[in-house]
């Protein structure tokens, strides 16, 4: 029998995001369940607050870990 071999991804559901606050520089995570995900994530994430200063950070551009 020819058994044939194809490449695979291994889905993992994302759980929260990490970044720095630009206004005071901490390194933040915030809670998947807290964001407003655009259904395609090529759109616009809109924002968020910072829970160390409170000001409101507008999310541009991703990485995935």
């Amino acid at each position: 029998m020819n058994e044939q071999k194809t490449d695979f991804t291994i889905v993992r559901k994302p759980d929260r995001i990490n970044l720095e606050c630009p206004y005071c520089e901490m390194d933040i995570d915030i809670d998947w369940d807290n964001l407003d995900v655009p259904d395609y994530w090529g759109d616009d994430w809109g924002e968020i607050e910072c829970p160390e200063c409170e000001h409101t950070i507008l999310l541009g551009d991703y990485d995935l870990d």
